[in-house]
């Protein structure tokens, strides 16, 4: 269980490295364009976004959050508050926000 409580978390890490690049310097960069340059700019990373290896990250890491939070209940380990809080905040702050 340790084991895939650190995996689960190197995925939301990743998942946050990727978020933060994006809101550091991608929209301050789309920010300084005219409004339909960033326009289509936005559209073009949207589909470029949508490739399998982000998917698997994102996704696979909602996917592992759910089933190491419902293992943790089950098993009723040390720290199971914290890591079911911690796999509730990546599927909604992350996938349902993006949603």
């Amino acid at each position: 269980m340790t084991v895939a409580t650190f995996a689960v978390a190197a995925g939301c890490a990743l998942v946050s490295g990727v978020f933060y690049a994006f809101s550091s310097f991608v929209m301050p960069g789309l920010a300084r364009l005219p409004d339909s340059q960033g326009i289509q700019a936005m559209q073009q990373i949207n589909r470029t976004a949508v490739m399998p290896a982000f998917m698997a990250l994102f996704m696979g890491t909602a996917l592992a959050c759910l089933i190491l939070a419902v293992w943790v209940l089950v098993a009723g380990s040390d720290g199971t508050a914290l890591v079911v809080a911690g796999c509730a905040l990546y599927v909604l702050g992350c996938i349902a926000l993006t949603m």
